[in-house]
């Protein structure tokens, strides 16, 4: 019994599909690759912006409450300082942090909150050295900002002892 060379190949795949077939496999899984960095990234870029966003929400929602219980604000020093009942509260800013400090001497409390490169202002009403309306602006290393306006209403018997002249 004898062969013929027709009956002797073995059904197999060329060198060239085989290396066309790597070549693609090879694009599909660098393009996966690349896909699951830039998601990667952008995953961790919301994480930053959500920490950024969370600091300045706490930044806002602890100075707003230190503004609405106190019963005056003054400028001193380059700080906010917020008088209550209690005792005083400073606001300042240092480079990229704002601090508020409460207490004096032994006794002092900071929260520092890390929103980027910050400044507090502050603006005197018409009440004499009382602070009516104090500014915040914040601003971080990409450009993104975020501004802040409390206002602060005096009683009329502040003005009062503090023997200010009302207008008629």
């Amino acid at each position: 019994m004898h062969l013929s060379k027709a009956n002797d190949k073995i059904k197999a795949f060329t060198l060239t599909e085989v290396m066309v077939t790597m070549v693609v496999s090879s694009l599909v899984i660098l393009l996966a690759y690349a896909a699951l960095q830039m998601i990667n990234n952008y995953f961790i870029q919301t994480g930053h912006n959500n920490e950024v966003y969370s600091e300045r929400l706490g930044l806002r929602t602890v100075l707003s409450t230190d503004i609405d219980q106190c019963d005056s604000i003054k400028a001193a020093h380059g700080a906010v300082q917020i008088y209550h009942n209690h005792g005083l509260i400073s606001w300042y800013s240092d480079s990229s942090v704002v601090i508020r400090q409460t207490g004096v001497g032994d006794g002092v409390a900071s929260k520092v909150f890390g929103v980027g490169i910050n400044s507090i202002s502050s603006f005197e009403g018409n009440h004499r050295g009382l602070i009516s309306r104090v500014a915040v602006g914040l601003i971080d290393e990409s450009g993104d900002s975020t501004f802040f306006n409390f206002y602060k209403h005096y009683a009329l018997g502040i003005a009062l002892s503090r023997g200010e002249v009302l207008p008629p």
